[in-house]
């Protein structure tokens, strides 16, 4: 869409302790989001009708005004359009039910588990794009509606009117509170229930979701009467059949073609691509989106098998599985990777759906209907390495190395720990440059990479600071050799650019090992971090286990 502006997502965070807010809302800027502070409930309520507010973060248990109330206040306000998460101490089975009851969509405890926090943030910021996304398609459906040439008749399962649009209110004569109050749909189409709505029940449509044309009578107020096309579509809703059924006089040749035009308009102009293919699965349509994505004409692919798309990505068991579903269920949906006519590989969304003239009988056709999504996908994929990686030397980022260290802590793995600080960076950036500074770190980085074990993870935490993981059980004698490795690496000469300028570093390094020095992730790090500086303090250029007194240089 052109012309869009971005905005950042603002989150609400009311919480009467003031640490709780100011760790809340480094973490809620940390995600790039703009965090709105609140002390109390009514302070809350009165900053969400000051701003936009995207996601509300609420503590149960605050003064003035407790986060239940204020819960209730949003709800009441916007409904279930502003997602609100209960962050709070509170944990017991009534707090929980209470907090559901007052509006909220999410509940979590203290102390907070960041990893599931950032993710129900991010979930819940979803949830409010795709509900901001579904009204806005329902009204621009209310809007096609209203503005449709064709009459468009919803009618209940006893025939009473139940939506009448400004164009049947034009043919008809009847005004949309006439129609309602006053009508059945037998006095507008007399033919209705002998020849269609009863033959649409019997043959189970609302199920298969097909429509039928057909040519009938109308009658207007002033009991004028009409040859009509009629289309009907039925659905379920709450138990209950509903018919819709859209009309246009066909009296005239000239609305007979313009109908003919609409149906044209509505395949050739639709932004996904649309493939018919009969019973026997050989493509007999295509419409003009699935040449601008797939890169085949009309022409190369009618008569042939969709598996002319197929990318090789999927194995037979797949397909297999897809078949099955649509077998026995009549539609399928989900992602699948294909390929272009140029041999390109694309990531779409399919949807398949099955045509029967019966419920009881075989399909006569399917209808798959997709969009492209590759540029979403690696959009995707971009956001997850970015907030993964470092964007200058490709290493693993603080979050990566802490889901990593995390996860091997967890499993009960041993493994020893690497904190890496250069000495003499600061000197590099300030005599000769920021450029050269980026080109030591990538030096840094590569030499690190090269001269540890493949399956170590090498991240930089940033600045110049770096980690190493070294997964298993090694000793001292080990470690230190290792270390001093590095040290000896990383203090030669590095090479600025296409200059023949050299920049000269050390590096001090602090190494511990779990579960032999710590018993924990916290524990761990800090004594690494503790032994680092300790080298540092001692002359810097040396590396030092918890057991020696001095750092060996």
């Amino acid at each position: 869409m052109k012309n869009m502006t971005v905005t950042t997502a603002k989150i609400l965070i009311a919480d009467d302790e003031s640490t709780t807010r100011l760790i809340l809302t480094r973490f809620v800027e940390k995600l790039g989001f703009e965090a709105v502070c609140a002390s109390n409930g009514d302070e809350a309520l009165a900053l969400a009708y000051q701003h936009n507010i995207d996601l509300a973060l609420l503590d149960a248990d605050m003064p003035v005004k407790d986060g239940f109330e204020c819960s209730k206040a949003l709800y009441k306000q916007h409904g279930n359009m502003l997602p609100i998460l209960m962050v709070t101490a509170l944990n017991d089975e009534a707090s929980i039910d209470k907090a559901f009851s007052s509006g909220a969509i999410d509940f979590i405890t203290k102390p907070i588990n960041w990893a599931v926090l950032r993710n129900r943030v991010q979930h819940l910021l979803q949830v409010r794009r795709d509900r901001q996304a579904l009204k806005l398609a329902e009204d621009r459906k209310s809007a096609l509606i209203d503005n449709a040439i064709d009459c468009i008749i919803s009618i209940t399962p006893r025939g009473r009117v139940l939506d009448f649009n400004p164009a049947a209110e034009i043919f008809f004569g009847y005004s949309k509170a006439e129609a309602m109050a006053k009508l059945t749909i037998e006095k507008l189409l007399p033919h209705y229930t002998q020849l269609v709505y009863r033959t649409l029940i019997d043959k189970h449509l609302s199920e298969e979701k097909k429509s039928y044309r057909h040519e009938t009578i109308a009658i207007d107020k002033e009991g004028h009467q009409y040859t009509v096309e009629l289309a009907l579509s039925q659905i379920e809703f709450n138990g209950k059949v509903i018919t819709t059924a859209m009309l246009h006089d066909i009296s005239q040749r000239k609305q007979q073609e313009d109908e003919l035009k609409l149906a044209s308009t509505v395949f050739n102009f639709c932004n996904e691509g649309i493939m018919i293919s009969n019973k026997d699965n050989i493509i007999e349509a295509v419409n003009p989106s699935f040449s601008r994505i797939t890169g085949y004409s009309s022409e190369e692919v009618v008569g042939k098998n969709p598996s002319i798309l197929n990318s090789s990505k999927h194995d037979s068991d797949f397909y297999q599985d897809m078949w099955q579903t649509i077998s026995e269920k009549g539609i399928w949906q989900g992602e699948i990777v294909n390929k272009r006519k140029d041999g390109n590989l694309y990531n779409e969304w399919l949807s398949i759906r099955t045509v029967s003239e019966r419920q009881t009988t075989p399909p006569n056709h399917y209808v798959a209907i997709f969009s492209d999504v590759t540029k979403r996908k690696e959009a995707e994929r971009k956001i997850w390495w970015q907030a993964h990686y470092d964007g200058l030397t490709n290493l693993p980022n603080r979050s990566m190395f802490m889901n990593q260290l995390n996860s091997i802590i967890t499993n009960g793995k041993s493994l020893s720990l690497f904190f890496i600080d250069l000495d003499g960076f600061k000197a590099v950036n300030d005599n000769l440059g920021h450029a050269c500074g980026d080109d030591v770190l990538l030096q840094v980085a590569q030499r690190l990479q090269h001269n540890l074990p493949e399956e170590s993870l090498v991240a930089r935490l940033g600045g110049d600071e770096f980690t190493v993981i070294l997964n298993g059980d090694h000793d001292s004698d080990t470690l230190l050799f290792q270390g001093n490795t590095l040290v000896s690496i990383l203090s030669q000469a590095y090479q600025c650019g296409s200059n023949d300028q050299t920049a000269q570093i050390s590096a001090s390094i602090g190494i511990a090992r779990y579960p032999t020095d710590a018993k924990n992730i916290d524990d761990l790090i800090n004594l690494a971090d503790k032994m680092m500086y300790q080298v540092k303090n001692n002359g810097k250029s040396g590396v030092l286990l918890p057991e020696l007194s001095q750092p060996t240089l």
